[in-house]
């Protein structure tokens, strides 16, 4: 069965199967600026998004993937629909620009007329906008609430939240 996102409500649903249950992502990755160029990122088998396994804890050093989206965020209330985000960005040998992002019901990003899901690609129109030919950027600590946290920290605050309750359980 296709999976493209796993959200607390199946983490906490495999938690209560007697089963260890594992899950992986297939991603559809789209080229920025050219939607026709698409290609599909097939995950290791030895590498699963969720394992309910409890020898399956993370070791030190380890790469980690954040299965957090924007919508994630609003569903807990650490965004809220119409909360604006700001993003500012200077090009080398340009001038700083201001960027505001309004956060939908979705879960998505609207900014400077377009939306997004991810807030990567979100900031890379703004760079773009602004006149830089970056290719990347983490939107994750790029977008900032008006009172000055990042959808990283928002993020942090959503997986403890996720992991205290799933030790109570």
């Amino acid at each position: 069965m296709p999976i493209d996102h796993v959200g607390e409500d199946l983490r906490e649903w495999a938690q209560t199967l007697k089963i260890d249950v594992k899950l992986w992502l297939v991603r559809k990755l789209v080229e920025f600026g050219n939607p026709e160029n698409v290609i599909y990122e097939i995950p290791d088998e030895f590498n699963p998004v969720l394992e309910t396994s409890p020898d399956t804890l993370p070791t030190e050093g380890e790469v980690r993937y954040y299965d957090v989206s924007i919508a994630d965020l609003v569903t807990a209330h650490l965004l809220e629909p119409n909360e604006k985000l700001r993003f500012a960005y200077r090009p080398r040998g340009g001038e700083r620009k201001e960027f505001e992002a309004l956060v939908t019901s979705e879960g998505s990003l609207e900014v400077l007329g377009e939306s997004f899901t991810a807030p990567s690609y979100a900031a890379l129109l703004c760079i773009k906008n602004a006149g830089s030919d970056r290719e990347t950027v983490n939107g994750w600590t790029s977008w900032k609430t008006l009172s000055g946290k990042t959808l990283a920290e928002l993020r942090s605050e959503l997986l403890e939240r996720q992991n205290s309750s799933s030790v109570r359980h």
